[in-house]
């Protein structure tokens, strides 16, 4: 009932309480899957009355789900498109705490006006071009006049990897946790790869395990059950 817009007087007369309580919010997404199983597994079993009428009122749900969420979003669309885009590129790096590489320092951390590409020490740099900056890619080409570190807007997560002209190179972190490359004197190409650890290789086999005894158990049902018939009717 806390949960619904009913309970708003109670949420104003104890607002110094209640803005402390963290309701579980993320645990939906777990109770929905066990909703998406059992109601359908239940349905299966009912009549054919029951499970058109069951599958209408999911529908119906599903849909609601969908459109209420949708129009008051579009509801509460009272900024220009291309304004907020101009507004969230002039933002440095900004996100959550809890989801910051370790180290890493909202505080610390330039929010406006920031290049993707910037010295460590302010040296003026001669050239820069960005290919792509979006998505697992990060490429650009830069030229400067002395050796350098480069400080990137993006997080050094373990994941990043560098290369210079096609070659590894070391990408280590700032105090707040921003990228940087070194680049020597002249004209470089850095790409920056976000690429597969040995423990999300892991758990894409483990996944990939998973789905391949799921359907070995499901076709497999068929010929046990055939199999059944044969040995408990010879018997």
């Amino acid at each position: 009932m806390m949960m619904l817009p009913v309970s708003r007087p109670i949420w104003e007369l104890f607002d110094s309480v209640l803005r402390y309580i963290q309701f579980p919010w993320r645990w939906l997404m777990i109770l929905s899957l066990v909703f998406a199983v059992l109601v359908p597994s239940h349905l299966h079993t009912q009549s054919v009355r029951i499970r058109v009428i069951g599958g209408v009122a999911v529908a119906l749900a599903l849909l609601a789900g969908f459109a209420i969420p949708l129009y008051g979003y579009v509801r509460g669309l009272t900024w220009n498109t291309t304004v907020w885009l101009e507004s969230a590129a002039d933002v440095g790096v900004v996100g959550y705490a809890e989801y910051l590489p370790v180290g890493a320092s909202l505080v610390a951390l330039p929010r406006y006006q920031v290049p993707l590409v910037r010295s460590v020490d302010s040296t003026q740099i001669e050239y820069l071009h960005v290919e792509k900056w979006s998505g697992p890619t990060r490429s650009f080409e830069v030229a400067t006049a002395q050796p350098q570190w480069l400080i990137l807007r993006l997080f050094a997560f373990p994941r990043w990897h560098a290369y210079m002209n096609g070659v590894p190179t070391e990408l280590r972190s700032t105090p707040s946790g921003e990228a940087m490359v070194y680049a020597p004197i002249g004209r470089s190409h850095f790409d920056l790869k976000f690429e597969f650890t040995v423990e999300h290789r892991a758990g894409v086999f483990i996944s990939l395990l998973a789905l391949a005894g799921m359907i070995f158990v499901r076709f497999l049902r068929p010929w046990q059950a055939c199999w059944s018939r044969q040995r408990f009717g010879s018997d």
